[in-house]
């Protein structure tokens, strides 16, 4: 008989309350087994376990990662189009907003370790929690350094302001 990926097995594990790993751990495995590995073969079924694995992680975290990306874009593009030389949009804390976004990604992934941890009532929970919210930060940061240089850049190049603050 096939087997899921060991990997997505153990996250899988992980990610799901104690009362409920058994018999979504089953289903999923019953399904693996006698209808996506007939159907599309191994290699395509194992990318479905995967994904299964994926939305179970969707659906128990998004609500951690979801405001803390919209409130990390805001405050960069507030800060960027705001004077380069005034305000700043940071948090309140009287901390620079350079120490501000990684003080809060900190926050948020002790926060998603201690509730997934919570969640499950093991600490593999939390661990996979802090995992998946660090993995999606930082994938929003490449995403979004990457899309935003050019045109920041362009937007730099023409403001008096920020030629003044380059001089």
């Amino acid at each position: 008989m096939p087997n899921p990926p060991e990997a997505a097995e153990l996250i899988l594990r992980a990610l799901l309350p104690a009362d409920a790993r058994e018999c979504v751990s089953g289903d999923l495995l019953e399904e693996y087994r006698e209808s996506r590995v007939p159907s599309a073969g191994e290699l395509r079924a194992d990318l479905w376990y995967w994904r299964q694995v994926g939305g179970i992680w969707l659906r128990a975290y998004w609500w951690l990662v979801a405001p803390v990306v919209l409130v990390l874009a805001l405050f960069d593009t507030f800060n960027y189009v705001s004077s380069p030389l005034g305000a700043s949009f940071g948090l309140p804390t009287g901390l620079p907003f350079a120490v501000q976004p990684p003080l809060v990604a900190v926050g948020l992934v002790a926060f998603a370790t201690a509730y997934g941890s919570w969640r499950t009532g093991r600490w593999q929970g939390g661990f996979v929690a802090a995992l998946g919210v660090s993995v999606i930060l930082w994938s929003f940061a490449v995403v979004w350094s990457n899309a935003t240089f050019y045109p920041f850049a362009l937007l730099a190049q023409s403001d008096p302001q920020w030629i003044a603050a380059w001089h």
